[in-house]
């Protein structure tokens, strides 16, 4: 089974990162995998709405703006869902 278009288009927007990944050290098919991953090939609401493949979460010192989604995460053991308001807001 081959790759639909969406996954392919999905890999090509990672592209110019997975050249940064391993300049940095990080294997391109960790990055890759991880994006696939954690934004199911780019079909997330946080990836959709909020440009983040990744997961990454803004901590209290990022000014910019911040995707408030509803997500799961993994803590004692348990994945835990989190309700967001899948909306874009700006953080200060």
């Amino acid at each position: 089974m081959g790759l639909s278009d969406e996954q392919r288009r999905f890999l090509e927007r990672l592209k110019e990162a997975a050249g940064v990944a391993e300049a940095r050290g990080v294997p391109a098919a960790v990055m890759v995998a991880q994006g696939i991953i954690e934004s199911d090939w780019g079909r997330s609401q946080l990836t959709r709405q909020g440009n983040a493949a990744f997961g990454v979460k803004a901590t209290a010192a990022w000014g910019g703006a911040v995707y408030s989604g509803t997500t799961y995460e993994w803590e004692g053991g348990r994945s835990v869902k989190y309700h967001g308001t899948n909306r874009i807001y700006a953080s200060r």
